[in-house]
């Protein structure tokens, strides 16, 4: 954005990253403080069956995780399967319609599998911290300023 008085609050390409994992096109990511409130934000589009977040653990801040179907004109057009656990026991919900799913502080959840994608589905992941661990995330951020400033 252009170096303007209120330029800082308006941003568009430093939120957008492609993911090689399980996600088709472009995600939208802010997980180290851009935003600035405290929240973090992820909108990833899924169409296979590829991504899967195996390890459950825990965060010391609320999470809401949302799936909703991939077509922009009905979002509850939802044909796919999310295998997902929540509790030490890894009680298992099967999601086969669009879903939000509450995850308070502590909460151990995990593992999280797409089975079943016949239709691109919208995985929203909403986290009430300013900066969420990210290690993973900042290693693919600086490959993929590294491939930009190549193809420069």
């Amino acid at each position: 954005m252009a170096k303007t008085k209120y330029g800082k609050y308006v941003m568009s390409e430093e939120l957008f990253f492609k993911f090689p994992r399980g996600y088709v096109g472009t995600s939208l990511l802010s997980h180290n403080g851009e935003l600035n409130p405290n929240v973090c934000f992820g909108y990833h589009c899924i169409n296979n069956t590829e991504f899967q977040h195996p390890e459950p653990h825990t965060h010391d801040f609320d999470e809401i995780l949302g799936f909703v179907g991939g077509n922009p004109l009905d979002i509850t057009d939802f044909d796919a399967e999310v295998r997902f656990c929540l509790g030490e026991e890894k009680e298992e919900y099967i999601i086969t319609s669009p879903t939000m799913v509450n995850i308070p502080a502590g909460l151990v959840h995990c593992p999280l599998t797409v089975t079943r994608c016949d239709k691109p589905i919208v995985m929203l992941e909403i986290s009430l911290t300013g900066n969420f661990d990210s290690s993973e995330m900042q290693a693919r951020r600086e490959k993929e300023a590294a491939e930009k400033k190549a193809a420069e």
